[in-house]
């Protein structure tokens, strides 16, 4: 991958986890911002650790499950919106996820078929569940990224 790929790939890591590390922070008093930052730094260095070579096709798989509303993309997104922000980034990781095609993980294939039939917001709501008036800003977010990155 080009080097402006990985770090592009970085910036939206870091931007998802800074997220995640103000809304987990606001919630729950009794957890720090100093030990969600060491956190978020284990997370980063598990991914630069060359040992580890965590393939993107293990890191994403089972995409229907990670886009469950009590799961690691829709939860924190939901949560950072009910906190008066907008979940930019978190938006932009759940837009990757319903992009991922690969023809060996069923669930895969079930959301890019879903979407081919269906299209992205109808999709979405039946993966992520999400319903109300407010989660379904959420949903037209990452359907507005989803029809960016097509063009």
């Amino acid at each position: 991958m080009p080097l402006s790929g990985i770090m592009d790939i970085y910036q939206l890591l870091t931007g998802a986890l800074k997220e995640v590390e103000s809304t987990i922070t606001a919630r729950h008093s009794v957890i720090s911002t100093e030990s969600q930052q060491l956190y978020s730094q284990k997370v980063i260095s598990r991914f630069q650790n060359p040992y580890l070579m965590d393939e993107i096709v293990r890191v994403a798989r089972q995409p229907k499950r990670k886009l469950g509303r009590e799961d690691r993309l829709i939860k924190p997104a939901l949560m950072t919106w009910e906190q008066g922000r907008i979940p930019a980034y978190l938006s932009t990781g759940i837009t990757a996820a319903l992009f991922y095609d690969y023809g060996e993980d069923s669930q895969a294939c079930e959301i890019t078929l879903g979407i081919r039939k269906k299209g992205i917001g109808k999709t979405l709501k039946e993966v992520s569940g999400l319903a109300s008036k407010s989660e379904m800003e959420i949903a037209r977010l990452v359907e507005s990224n989803y029809v960016l990155k097509l063009l």
